[in-house]
């Protein structure tokens, strides 16, 4: 399982708009985060999008 997670986000598009959304709704990014528990990686990559988004950054900068 953790493979095809692996694989399916190395080959996944980026969404930083998801991240936008995220940060604009206080909490959502956590409880994203929370419910990903078991995925160590996930979860990371979720806050990682939740804070370069409230800081204004894209994934290009």
């Amino acid at each position: 399982m953790l493979r095809t997670v692996r694989f399916a986000t190395l080959n996944r598009p980026a969404l930083p708009a998801a991240g936008v959304r995220a940060a604009q709704r206080p909490g959502v990014a956590i409880d994203l985060a929370d419910r990903f528990h078991a995925y160590a990686q996930v979860r990371r990559a979720v806050l990682f999008l939740a804070v370069r988004a409230a800081r204004g950054a894209t994934l290009q900068s």
